[in-house]
């Protein structure tokens, strides 16, 4: 998969509201990529946020300006 199909697909997972882990998103995607693309992706202008959970998982999540922030969703194990 090219480095510009993956940012897509990454984009495409947070449009959806998912909440996911880098693990996660590189276990979707096969690869091992995640955080540099949800750097590229922040860079870009992408909303994306994080928090470090007290288990140390950190699930990020896409935030548009309308949508009401939910720290806590699914599990970080939860597929």
């Amino acid at each position: 998969m090219s480095n510009k199909r993956i940012i897509q697909s990454v984009q495409s997972l947070f449009l959806s509201g998912q909440k996911l882990t880098a693990i996660q998103i590189n276990k979707s995607l096969g690869t091992n990529d995640a955080r540099k693309v949800i750097s590229t992706l922040r860079r870009e202008g992408m909303k994306i946020k994080d928090i470090r959970l007290e288990n140390h998982c950190k699930p990020y999540w896409y935030v548009n300006d309308s949508n009401q922030l939910s720290l806590f969703g699914k599990g970080c194990n939860d597929d």
